[in-house]
């Protein structure tokens, strides 16, 4: 430890930190890093601002993963509408409706006039269309991959099926027809082997 910072650091220092002042005298060869950080009074925040904007980076990446996700963005928007229906009749009623109980009251009938209910109800509607397109879209990539695993079953079922037929042919070829039949299933899987 220099006299320099034992004068700034120590318990009589101009700046007594007991830490940093431990921290010094532990170590007697300061490394370069180390003594220009006590030097400067600078401390680098370098490796916490990589991290937060790894943090960020990675947590962008989920969310388009997520908006391109039709599940995910069908199960959104039904909750939205969800939302939007239980505060639906804060808004009063629709003109239709006002409409219906005019005539019921007094027998004449009335034009429905455009309310606020009216527009909200309209908002709404959109966001049904839009979740019934991503919600066909998810379950038209279900079907497709039930289709691609229906065929991968089937395709490797055909495999084992030419792979038993080619192994009956090639042991039939060799040791004469119909050898295949009543040899033992120890000596097929060594044929196989």
């Amino acid at each position: 430890m220099t006299q320099k910072q034992e004068d700034t650091f120590g318990p009589e220092g101009s700046n007594p930190n007991p830490k940093l002042y431990e921290a010094i005298k532990e170590k007697d060869s300061t490394p370069l890093e180390y003594s220009q950080t006590v030097a400067t009074g600078y401390v680098s925040t370098r490796d916490s601002f990589k991290d937060m904007f790894d943090k960020i980076a990675a947590g962008t990446v989920k969310a388009m993963q997520g908006l391109s996700d039709p599940e995910t963005q069908a199960n959104r928007l039904q909750d939205r509408i969800d939302s939007r229906e239980a505060r639906a009749n804060k808004k009063g009623m629709t003109g239709k409706m006002i409409a219906d109980t005019s005539k019921a009251l007094t027998g004449i009938s009335v034009k429905p006039v455009k309310t606020k209910r009216d527009e909200f109800d309209e908002e709404t509607a959109k966001l049904k269309t839009r979740q019934k397109t991503y919600q066909d879209r998810s379950d038209a990539d279900v079907q497709k991959r039930i289709e691609q695993a229906r065929a991968l079953r089937s395709a490797s079922t055909k495999y084992s099926e030419d792979f038993g037929e080619n192994a009956k042919a090639g042991y039939d070829s060799i040791f004469g027809a119909g050898a295949w039949d009543n040899a033992s299933d120890e000596e097929k899987r060594n044929f196989i082997k």
